[in-house]
């Protein structure tokens, strides 16, 4: 049996959105990229779910689909007004909203399938929320996902050793003993230098150790 109780009649108004106001101290956080992904649902789809207000318009549920609705011009906005919440069960509405939200998960084969669906049919896949990255495994079966794997199998690489065999430490007074020790070793030192080798080793500069 269905307990009435929570049941409310719920009746959807234009509202102006000067008449809007978001929740103080809203704790949820939405970026730029977000608000865009917003945008971009309800270019496509509408604005098919209204805003969640108090009796003072001020917002418990849906304030990306505000912010997104503003950056778009939006001059009205579907809401639906809550006048039997307590200050206590507002500011707790806010939070639960968003968090019983980020609860779920997603069964990943079947949300894979759609998609693969979907972009056959030649549908947008921006306005799903997904970014590139998250789309390219679902779209293309040579994405690479475990890069450990990848490696099974491949032979290992050995590299000569080119450690030091002894490394002592050389303090200099001035600049003129630098000299002295440099024209000694036969080697070039900068201020840069950080150590040398003896005798110097061609293979082991910088520019032979760097990837192209």
């Amino acid at each position: 049996m269905t307990d009435k109780n929570l049941i409310k009649t719920l009746q959807i108004e234009l509202i102006n959105k000067d008449k809007i106001k978001p929740f103080k101290d809203n704790p949820r956080l939405h970026s730029d990229d977000q608000i865009k992904q917003i945008a971009n649902s309800i270019k496509e789809f509408g604005f098919r779910v209204p805003l969640a207000v108090d009796e003072d318009f001020t917002i418990l549920a849906g304030h990306g689909r505000y912010k997104a609705a503003v950056s778009m011009g939006m001059v009205e906005m579907p809401v639906v007004q809550h006048k039997d919440l307590s200050p206590a069960q507002k500011k707790a509405f806010v939070i639960a909203d968003n968090k019983i939200t980020l609860n779920s998960t997603w069964q990943e084969n079947l949300l894979w399938e759609q998609i693969k669906s979907l972009d056959e049919l030649g549908f947008n896949l921006n306005v799903l929320g997904f970014d590139n990255a998250e789309l390219l495994p679902m779209l293309d079966d040579n994405t690479v996902t475990d890069f450990a794997s990848e490696w099974e199998g491949m032979p290992d690489y050995e590299s000569e050793d080119v450690s030091a065999y002894r490394t002592i430490r050389v303090h200099f007074e001035s600049d003129r003993d630098v000299e002295v020790f440099a024209k000694l070793v036969k080697q070039k030192i900068t201020d840069k230098t950080k150590f040398i080798w003896h005798p110097q080793q061609e293979n082991l500069d910088a520019e032979s150790q760097r990837y192209d």
